[in-house]
C-alpha cells in the first residue's frame, strides 16, 4: 500500500524551508527560523511514520482476517459445541489485548522519546539565543508571508499598468489607428475575395461528394444485384439438384415396385408348387392306403398265382403312378435353372423316372413268368416276390419322400427368402418416399422464400422505398448542408458586423472611446 507523504502542517515550503530540511538531525540550527523549519518536518516526519505504521497494521489485520475466512471456508465444517466456541472467543480476546497492550507501549515509548528530544532541542535554542522572537518563531513567519504577498501585490499592480498604458498608448497613437484602419480595409477585401473562391469552392466540394454519393449508391446497387444474381444461382442449382434427386429416387422407387411385383409373382408361383407338392404326398398316400387293401384282400385270398398277377398289375399301376408324379415333378421344375439344387433335383427326379420305368418293364416280364407256375411254386415264388416287393416299395417311398421334402424345403426357403426382399424392398421404398417428401418440402419452401422475396421487391420498387442505409446517407448529407449553410450564415454574419462596425468608425457621428482610470480594492 502506497500513500502520499503529507504535506507541511502550518508552515510554508520555501527555499529556506528546503534547505532546513537538509539539515542533518544532530546538526545545530543557525537561527530559530531553521530551528522551527526542522521541527516542523520532524513532526510531520512522525505523523508520516505514524500514518504508515497505522496503515500498515491495518494492512496485516486485513490479510489476517482473509487467512482465517479461507482457512473457513476450505476445512469442513463441523459441529462446535458450546464451549468449544467460549474458548475459542476467549484466546482470540486474550490475543487482541497482548497486540494491543504491545502497540500501546511502543507508542507510549516513542512519545517519550520524541518529547526528550523536543525539550532537548528547546534547551538547545534557549542556550544560543535570548531574542523574544526566537522564541516565537510564528510570529516571524507570518511576518515573513506578509512581506511577501505585499511583493506580489505590487508586481501584479505593476504588470496591469502597463497592460493598460500600452492599450492607451495602442488606441491613441494615429499612426497605429491608421495602421489598424488600412489592415481592416485589406481584410475586407481579402474577406470578399476569399469569400467568393470559398463559395466556388464549397460548390464544387458539393458537386464531388455528390457524384461519390452517386458512384457509391451505383458501386451499392451493382453488389446487391451481384449478390441476388449468385443466390438465384445457387437456388437454380439446388432446384436442379433436388430435381436430380427426385427422378433418382422415383426411379428406384419404380425399380423397386417392378422388383416387388416380380417377387409377388414368384411367390405365387411357389404357393401353386407348395399346392402341387401337397396335392402330390396325399396322392402317395391314398396309393399306399390302396395298395395296403388290396394286399389285405390278398391275404385273405389265399390264391397264390392270381395274388402274383394281381400283386404284379397293382405294382404296375403303382409304378405308371409314381412316373406320373415324377413326371409332375419335373414339369413344374423349371427347364433352365443356374441353382445347383434345382439342378440336383432335377437330376434326381429324372434318374427317378428311368429306375421306375425299368421296375416296371421288369414286373410285366414277371407277370408272364407267373402263368408258368404250379400252386407250390406259386406260393414259393410269392414269399419271395412279397419280401423283394417290400424291399422295393420301401426304396421308392424313402427315394420319393427325400425328393418331396428337398422340393419343400426349397420352396420354403425360396419364401422366405422372397418376404425378406419384399420386407426389405417395402423399407427401402418407405425411405425414398420420406426423402422425396422431404426434398419436395425443401423445394416448396424455397419457391415460397423466392415468392415472398420477389413481392418484396415488387412491393420496393412500386413505392420507391430507399433503404434504411441510403436514408441514414441522405439524412448525413442533409446535416452536413445544414451545418455549411450555418457556417455560411455565420461568415456572412460576421462580414456584416465588420461593415457595420466599419461604417460606424468612419461614420460623421464617430466618438472616440473613453478611458477610466482603474481603482484598485486596497
Amino acid at each position: 500500500m502506497s500513500r502520499r507523504r503529507p504535506g507541511t502542517a502550518g508552515s510554508v515550503r520555501s527555499s529556506s524551508a528546503m534547505g532546513a530540511l537538509r539539515v542533518r538531525p544532530g546538526s545545530r540550527p543557525s537561527s530559530a527560523r531553521e530551528w522551527f523549519e526542522a521541527y516542523n518536518h520532524r513532526r510531520n516526519e512522525e505523523a508520516w511514520r505514524m500514518e504508515e505504521w497505522r496503515n500498515t497494521v491495518n494492512l496485516y489485520k486485513r490479510r489476517e482476517w482473509e487467512a482465517q475466512y479461507y482457512n473457513i471456508i476450505a476445512q469442513p465444517r463441523k459441529k462446535i459445541s458450546d464451549e468449544e466456541e467460549w474458548k475459542r472467543k476467549e484466546e482470540k480476546r486474550r490475543k487482541l489485548e497482548e497486540r494491543r497492550d504491545r502497540l500501546r507501549t511502543l507508542l507510549k515509548e516513542d512519545e517519550k522519546r520524541y518529547q526528550e528530544e523536543r525539550e532537548n532541542k528547546y534547551r538547545e535554542s534557549r542556550h544560543h539565543t535570548v531574542h523574544r522572537h526566537f522564541m516565537y518563531p510564528e510570529v516571524d513567519m507570518l511576518r515573513t508571508r506578509l512581506e511577501d504577498l505585499k511583493k506580489k501585490n505590487q508586481e501584479e499592480r505593476k504588470k496591469l499598468s502597463e497592460a493598460l498604458s500600452y492599450e492607451a498608448w495602442r488606441k491613441s497613437n494615429p499612426q497605429v489607428r491608421q495602421m489598424e484602419s488600412e489592415r481592416f480595409s485589406r481584410f475586407v477585401q481579402d474577406a470578399w475575395v476569399n469569400q467568393r473562391q470559398w463559395k466556388a469552392d464549397e460548390r464544387e466540394r458539393r458537386a464531388e461528394e455528390d457524384r461519390k454519393k452517386e458512384k457509391e449508391a451505383e458501386e451499392i446497387r451493382l453488389r446487391m444485384e451481384e449478390e441476388e444474381r449468385k443466390v438465384q444461382e445457387e437456388r437454380l442449382s439446388k432446384q436442379a439438384e433436388w430435381k436430380v434427386q427426385l427422378e433418382a429416387q422415383i426411379e428406384q422407387i419404380k425399380e423397386r415396385e417392378k422388383k416387388d411385383e416380380l417377387l409377388a409373382a414368384e411367390e405365387v408361383v411357389l404357393e401353386k408348387e407348395k399346392l402341387r407338392l401337397h396335392e402330390i404326398s396325399q396322392r402317395r398316400d391314398r396309393m399306399k392306403e390302396l395298395r395296403q387293401r388290396k394286399e389285405l384282400e390278398l391275404f385273405w385270398a389265399r390264391q397264390h398265382q392270381l395274388k402274383l398277377k394281381k400283386r404284379a398289375a397293382d405294382i404296375q399301376q403303382e409304378l405308371l403312378e409314381d412316373e406320373g408324379i415324377v413326371e409332375d415333378l419335373l414339369r413344374g421344375l423349371p427347364p433352365e435353372d443356374v441353382d445347383q439344387q434345382m439342378k440336383q433335383r432335377r437330376a434326381e427326379a429324372e434318374w427317378m423316372k428311368a429306375v421306375l420305368g425299368e421296375q416296371r418293364r421288369l414286373e410285366v416280364l414277371r407277370e408272364k413268368e407267373y402263368e408258368l407256375l404250379f400252386s407250390e411254386e406259386a406260393e414259393r415264388m410269392w414269399h419271395k416276390r412279397q419280401a423283394e416287393w417290400e424291399k422295393e416299395q420301401k426304396a421308392r417311398d424313402k427315394l420319393m419322400t427325400e425328393v418331396l421334402q428337398g422340393l419343400q424345403k426349397q420352396v420354403q426357403a425360396k419364401s422366405s427368402k422372397n418376404n425378406k426382399e419384399r420386407d426389405l424392398l417395402n423399407a427401402e421404398k418407405s425411405a425414398l418416399q420420406q426423402s422425396i417428401s422431404e426434398t419436395r418440402d425443401r423445394m416448396h419452401l424455397l419457391e415460397v422464400e423466392e415468392t415472398e422475396r420477389r413481392q418484396m421487391q415488387e412491393s420496393k420498387s412500386c413505392v420507391s422505398k430507399p433503404s434504411e442505409r441510403v436514408l441514414q446517407e441522405a439524412a448525413a448529407l442533409r446535416r452536413d448542408r445544414a451545418a455549411e449553410e450555418q457556417k455560411l450564415e455565420e461568415h456572412r454574419r460576421e462580414i456584416e458586423r465588420l461593415e457595420r462596425e466599419m461604417q460606424h468608425l468612419w461614420s460623421s457621428h464617430y466618438a472616440p472611446p473613453r478611458y477610466g482610470r482603474k481603482k484598485f480594492a486596497w
